[in-house]
């Protein structure tokens, strides 16, 4: 039976640890990026410990010629009919979007990543404590478009840095993973839109950037 408690909450945005994603089967801030082979920047990741990294379990959809990412709102093992997109058949995953610090342009960015960075997130996170007190220099290794891209740390000297010496993080909920209610995403399997899409101009920083 669907949990009609949490049918029209806001803010049920599904998460989940590291150890909880293999479970699923399957744009508030800039994004964090780099086109070209080679580029390279200086960030500092805006967490402590690997306790602070959380996955986001996320609905990809198309609305118009756009495609967006929207908040899966069950659990992996809550019945299928408590999300209408998984009742539906859309696939939930679980991405990172991983709140840094760009040093180079001094500003807070989200970094949005899959499963496959997980190790290098966990690496990072078990030999630099507080992770944030360390400036790591990522550089891109593949062509723009290349779907073998990686992206290699270089953790520089630690520092006292800690996060309130930072700004705010950034919040993906509610502009880069739409935050969307039961009624509203039963609204969009029967009608391919939401009500509001029709109105309202989405921001572009909001939209799906490619993850290679």
């Amino acid at each position: 039976k669907t949990n009609k408690k949490n049918k029209n909450k806001k803010g049920k945005i599904m998460k989940c640890t590291i150890n909880d994603a293999e479970n699923y089967v399957g744009s508030g801030g800039n994004f964090f990026k780099l086109e070209n082979d080679g580029e390279t920047a200086k960030i500092r990741f805006m967490y402590n410990t690997i306790d602070d990294v959380e996955y986001t379990v996320v609905h990809e959809v198309e609305i118009g010629d756009k495609k967006r990412f929207v908040n899966c709102i069950r659990a992996y093992d809550e019945p299928v009919d408590n999300c209408p997109l998984c009742a539906a058949g859309s696939r939930a995953k679980p991405l990172l979007f991983l709140p840094i610090y760009n040093e180079d342009a001094k500003e807070t960015q989200i970094w949005q990543r899959g499963r496959s960075f997980e190790g290098t997130i966990s690496g990072l996170c078990s030999r630099y404590n507080p992770l944030v007190g360390t400036v790591i220099e990522i550089e891109r290794h593949g062509k723009k478009g290349d779907k073998n891209t990686t992206y290699q740390p270089y953790p520089g000297k630690s520092d006292d840095v800690t996060l309130d010496d930072l700004p705010e993080k950034p919040d993906h909920v509610g502009t880069i993973v739409l935050d969307k209610t039961f009624d509203e995403l039963s609204y969009f399997v029967e009608n391919g839109t939401f009500a509001e899409e029709d109105t309202k101009p989405v921001d572009r920083r909001a939209e799906r950037t490619p993850q290679q």
